[in-house]
């Protein structure tokens, strides 16, 4: 694929993803507390398993060192679809030559299936270069992120601010994964919520008048919940222990599967959640 190809495809997911986010999305505000714990916490899950609370989320970290990003999950077809029906009624003539183009690359593959009937997750990042835009496989887990996503970005220069990008993606889809388990659920705050609705709008700078869902770390209820179950409280390690985002597979597991379950981090002596260290390989030239 060459460079100006490339710069087309990403634009045009890009365009796809802001059209459906438009249909279908809604905001999410996740506090500090919550990235603090999953910069800690392994996914052992692929993303499209857990449920999504809307097919496409605007997702605001108080962590100001995540980006803001728009992240969706649908079919390739719907998705392109939507954006094509939308810029066809606009009639802007360049956002469909960008589609169109996209359509092309997503042709069938090398066995002759169609790629647009697959699914993918979307997802367009504003940062200090700019739009950043980006799709991967719905199937795909962590792993496959950080061996992976080394090519989205729409310019070709590998550097920190790459693996940046990479980061936020991969926070986001732990926080959804996160908020899908029932217990930590995200608390909807609507404009009659005054008091929330203005503190959330100054502390996320959020724009809009749309419901927003804020995610936060832990909540009371649920530590009311693990005393009355006569948990036994785990006091702090050393070393603490990295935590884990694991959805419930075997079965073994019979009267729980399907369920996702939070194995949450704990901190080191000094208060402090282990970090994961990834070691991200520089990816392979794109072939002309």
């Amino acid at each position: 694929m060459t460079e100006d190809k490339i710069q087309q495809c990403s634009t045009a997911i890009g365009i796809a993803n802001q059209i459906w986010h438009k249909e279908y999305g809604q905001t999410m505000l996740v506090d500090r507390s919550v990235t603090d714990a999953l910069e800690a916490c392994h996914v052992s899950n692929k993303f499209n398993q857990s449920k999504w609370p809307s097919s496409s989320l605007n997702i605001m970290f108080q962590n100001k060192s995540y980006h803001e990003v728009t992240i969706s999950k649908g079919n390739h077809s719907d998705i392109i679809q939507t954006a094509w029906d939308f810029v066809n009624h606009t009639g802007d003539m360049r956002a469909k030559e960008y589609l169109a183009a996209l359509c092309v690359e997503w042709g069938p593959d090398e066995k002759g299936i169609p790629q647009w009937m697959d699914d993918v997750i979307m997802y367009t990042m504003q940062t200090p270069l700019g739009l950043v835009f980006g799709n991967l496989p719905s199937e795909a887990g962590e792993d496959e992120i950080r061996e992976g996503m080394t090519t989205f970005v729409n310019h070709q220069e590998y550097n920190e601010e790459t693996i940046n990008f990479m980061d936020t993606t991969l926070m986001a889809l732990k926080v959804i994964n996160y908020s899908a388990i029932p217990h930590f659920a995200p608390t909807k705050i609507t404009k009659w919520d005054k008091k929330e609705w203005r503190s959330a709008k100054k502390t996320y700078k959020v724009r809009g008048k749309k419901s927003l869902f804020r995610v936060v770390y832990l909540p009371k209820v649920v530590r009311d919940y693990q005393a009355k179950k006569g948990q036994k409280k785990t006091g702090p390690l050393k070393n603490g222990r990295v935590g884990h985002l694991r959805s419930l597979r075997s079965n073994y597991f019979v009267n729980k599967q399907g369920e996702d379950v939070l194995i949450p981090p704990i901190p080191d002596i000094n208060g402090r959640y282990p970090k994961i260290i990834y070691k991200v390989k520089k990816p392979k030239p794109l072939a002309a």
